[in-house]
């Protein structure tokens, strides 16, 4: 018997979260409490995969291959990417395309952090606008020195913040503008100090650990 699927909207953002310095290795578990949780009788998942995002009153569920579904927390649901949808080129086949986050475009739709291999030898990173019932807008390349993971869009004017990690493991936060193009290779730091500045930068670190960013 099928179980019927739910939304559930949890007090704290994540599993998982560092101790205390985001330098240190040590993860302790986070425990979640439950607070509410509501049936999604419209949704349907392909038995292929179960991908989720946390975004601003949502969440981004993977129904199929490079399909999203947009699940509020009233249960309603709509389409929220496509990536079958993407022009094929020379250098990007759609069926490549790796989706690394979600979050919600403030100018409507979602915006999707994606990376594909342009090579054998070379990968690639961008931000793709998906509007109205998934469809496919653009595709924003990257000119990024370290691995994305997360992204949020400045409603102002276009520009992404965005986080991930170099190739010793340290944490990057860059600012990109609407081309993306690197406008601050190093928006915040951490770990530079043991006194209560460096304390200060641990709890940043700490949020970032959440799927998407807390931007004051």
């Amino acid at each position: 018997m099928r179980r019927p699927i739910t939304a559930a909207a949890v007090v704290l953002c994540g599993l998982l979260t560092r101790s205390a310095s985001y330098g240190q290795t040590k993860i302790q578990p986070t425990s979640l409490r439950l607070v509410d949780e509501t049936p999604v009788a419209s949704l349907r998942i392909d038995g292929s995969g179960f991908r989720t995002f946390i975004g601003d009153g949502e969440f981004y569920i993977e129904t199929s291959p490079g399909k999203y579904t947009s699940v509020a927390l009233d249960g309603t649901t709509r389409s929220a990417l496509d990536t079958s949808k993407v022009p094929s080129t020379e250098s990007l086949n759609p069926q490549d395309i790796f989706i690394a986050d979600v979050a919600r475009d403030p100018r409507g739709g979602v915006v999707a952090l994606v990376v594909w291999d342009e090579s054998p030898t070379k990968t690639k990173f961008g931000i793709m606008h998906f509007v109205g019932d998934g469809e496919y807008r653009d595709l924003i390349r990257l000119d990024i020195g370290f691995t994305p993971a997360h992204v949020a869009e400045f409603r102002s004017n276009g520009s992404f913040l965005i986080n991930g990690y170099d190739e010793h493991g340290n944490i990057k936060v860059a600012l990109f503008d609407r081309r993306g193009t690197l406008i601050n290779p190093q928006v915040l730091t951490y770990g530079k100090t043991e006194d209560a500045t460096g304390k200060q930068r641990s709890q940043q670190a700490d949020r970032l650990t959440c799927p998407h960013f807390l931007i004051h």
